[in-house]
């Protein structure tokens, strides 16, 4: 618990100085360094979770695909890192195709590693492109509310599991606790730090009551897919037989640990960014 803490604390600290780096010098480049980082460490993470219990990947593959969607950043924002994407399947499709001992298994995890976590972290690089240090803060108010209510009401109640067979340790009492985080996050952004950009200009001349239900579905819909992705990587886990994807981060396992959950929320934030503004 002391490592799992002072990690927390170092996050925390990373993560403030990048923002306060961003604004002191007016640019978005360290929060997209910062993406970039997350991307690459990610993709590690996964591919040798995967290849830690004795399947096969193409790692050249992966390796030309994160520098790709570098180099695709660099020159069309996130339509370059799309295609970049694509240009990786299809490359690593011909390497099945003209390479006859390339069994299918191979590819299908290559494959799997170049849309999860990738796809989804290259569209939280989209999301601190356009919203910057406000975007990535509300993505963490949401998310990270999420996962601590979630703890300590399901420590404080416990109850019926979850879902048992895919982790033994979320409780229905925790998954309640992290929709209430969620909407505390979601009113955080919204009403008290103003970071996520919700006017009425979004939905109309609506009432406060409208307005107040809106915020309070972002917030429910955020815990949710926090939940889910957790669940996600949870059974990824299970499946390949470990127990983190990976150790940088003391008492908390890999990056992949630390943003299972989060990655899923990123969809919703970018799309509320991508709506209003």
């Amino acid at each position: 618990m002391f490592k799992r803490i002072i990690t927390g604390i170092a996050i925390a600290i990373i993560l403030i100085g990048t923002c306060l780096l961003a604004i002191a010098i007016q640019s978005r480049l360290p929060l997209e360094i910062f993406m970039a980082l997350i991307i690459g460490v990610s993709m590690y993470e996964v591919a040798k979770c995967i290849s830690r219990a004795g399947t096969p990947v193409t790692i050249w593959a992966l390796i030309f695909t994160y520098f790709a969607i570098l180099i695709g950043w660099f020159f069309s924002g996130v339509t370059g890192c799309i295609f970049a994407i694509i240009f990786s399947i299809v490359l690593e499709l011909a390497y099945f195709t003209f390479k006859a001992d390339v069994v299918i298994l191979e590819v299908l995890n290559t494959l799997f590693v170049m849309m999860y976590p990738t796809l989804l972290l290259v569209c939280g690089l989209h999301l601190v492109h356009i919203g910057e240090v406000r975007a990535l803060a509300s993505l963490l108010l949401i998310s990270m509310l999420t996962d601590t209510f979630a703890y300590f009401v399901g420590v404080s109640l416990k109850g019926p599991k979850l879902c048992p067979t895919i982790s033994p340790k979320k409780t229905i009492s925790g998954f309640v606790g992290g929709l209430v985080g969620g909407v505390v996050g979601a009113y955080l952004s919204t009403y008290v730090l103003d970071l996520l950009p919700i006017t009425y200009v979004l939905i109309g001349d609506v009432t406060d009551v409208g307005m107040h239900i809106f915020v309070i579905l972002c917030g429910l819909v955020g815990a949710v897919l926090d939940t889910v992705g957790d669940l996600v990587a949870s059974r990824i886990k299970r499946i390949y037989g470990v127990k983190d994807f990976g150790h940088i981060l003391p008492g908390h396992g890999g990056i992949m640990d630390r943003i299972d959950g989060m990655m899923f929320v990123i969809p919703l934030v970018l799309v509320m960014y991508l709506v209003i503004l």
